[in-house]
């Protein structure tokens, strides 16, 4: 097997003090809890933040809770919705 040398993670971590990153972001998403509506609780930690608090997206109301992965039918389908259903609020905030 050989390996892809152009390979790029899906992820990059960042401190809570580097949340300023997401300024420009029009929007956020953040995972959600086990309804795929509200934001986990996991998220608090960042979400109590000033510097989030300040952050454009958030003061606009431009957050997205979102269920996390689709490794199976179980969260794939969910995934697909709620993508839906933000991309509809975007659109129309």
């Amino acid at each position: 097997m050989q390996l892809v040398e152009s390979f790029t993670p899906q992820a990059e971590e960042y401190s809570f003090e580097q949340v300023s990153i997401l300024e420009a972001s029009g929007a956020v998403l953040i995972p959600a809890g086990p309804d795929a509506v509200p934001a986990a609780p996991d998220n608090a930690a960042m979400t109590d933040l000033e510097l989030w608090k300040n952050l454009s997206a958030v003061k606009a109301g431009r957050v997205c809770p979102i269920v996390s992965g689709a490794s199976s039918p179980g969260t794939a389908i969910p995934l697909a919705d709620r993508t839906d259903t933000v991309l509809t609020t975007l659109a129309g905030a």
